[in-house]
């Protein structure tokens, strides 16, 4: 994950709500890591960003989508978000032994708490594959 956001319940909540604000105003969206730690920090979200005391501050940059047809009638690509390698193999490489899939706690909620069931490695990167495949196609309507 490119940014560390402890998992918990009230801090994925805090930090839905500062993403919500960056897509509602772009006026609002950091420019750079440091900002958006600052950002992060004023929220009160426990989350660490990558290159947040780097010299010069590593850039931001927000990607938003759009509506289609957009609201001229034009027609507008169709984005699909995609990882890359490196992303893909730390994923991977992640699912190892017996174990649950590794789902935010903030889950649980949906579940009413069911307990996740323990996975074998094969089962674990089918279901690391089908939730890509999900991604990519909720963020890409």
């Amino acid at each position: 994950m490119l940014i560390d956001v402890h998992d918990d319940a009230d801090n994925w909540e805090k930090w839905g709500k500062l993403v919500q604000s960056w897509a509602h105003d772009p006026k609002l969206r950091p420019a750079d890591a440091t900002a958006m730690q600052q950002q992060i920090w004023s929220a009160g979200i426990d989350a660490a960003v990558p290159g947040a005391n780097d010299q010069p501050p590593r850039p931001v940059v927000f990607y938003q989508y759009y509506d289609y047809p957009d609201p001229n009638g034009n027609t507008v690509p169709l984005i699909l978000p995609l990882p890359s390698t490196k992303m893909l193999q730390d994923a991977q490489g992640a699912l190892g032994v017996p174990q649950p899939y590794p789902l935010s706690r903030f889950y649980a909620i949906a579940f009413g708490g069911v307990s996740e069931g323990a996975l074998i490695p094969a089962e674990l990167l089918k279901f690391e594959l089908r939730r890509l495949g999900e991604y990519v196609i909720l963020q890409c309507q």
